[in-house]
């Protein structure tokens, strides 16, 4: 068995464009991962700019959610924007997926939808670009980005179950 191993890519998931964080086998998404899904708004070009539309952050397996995870949906820009310039969440669903789908045990969430937690994220960032090991070096890492960490006191006290805007998020993910 081939040994599992955490790349970031840009992908073309189901037809549109992506960037999947995670463990892969075999070149598709396999284990744990993320998957930030863009809006290129092709009718809006020349006004808008590319934008997350949905996030799924969960098991994958052979290149399909499978497993516990999350799929958060995001308004539109024209319609809502957080104080980052983020668009901000519709709906999400947490639970089991299988091959790809909602099973029957997915349920909307409607407590704080589209909040992530460093905790969740934290497999993924480990050993990156900035040698984060520990909650400590997390801690470090982010005091340049206290700002952009918890939507609503702005910093980072050291509890990895503080929640991440999406405009760190996304940051951490790709250059991370």
């Amino acid at each position: 068995m081939k040994k599992k191993k955490i790349i970031k890519k840009n992908l073309n998931f189901d037809d549109k464009k992506s960037f999947y964080r995670g463990e892969v086998l075999k070149g598709k998404p396999n284990g744990y991962g993320i998957l930030f899904i863009y809006d290129d708004n092709k009718w809006a070009k020349n006004i808008l700019p590319s934008q997350i539309r949905s996030i799924y952050l969960g098991k994958w397996k052979e290149g399909k959610f499978s497993g516990k995870g999350r799929l958060v949906d995001y308004t539109g820009l024209e319609y809502e924007s957080d104080e980052f310039g983020m668009p901000t969440p519709l709906e999400e669903y947490k639970g089991n997926f299988r091959n790809g789908k909602c099973s029957s045990k997915i349920k909307p969430n409607f407590n704080n939808p589209g909040e992530f937690k460093f905790s969740e994220i934290f497999e993924l960032i480990k050993n990156g670009a900035h040698g984060i090991k520990n909650n400590e070096d997390l801690k470090n890492v982010l005091k340049a980005n206290a700002r952009f960490v918890d939507r609503k006191k702005f910093k980072y006290n050291g509890d990895i179950n503080s929640n991440v805007n999406l405009l760190l998020l996304e940051s951490m993910m790709r250059n991370w």
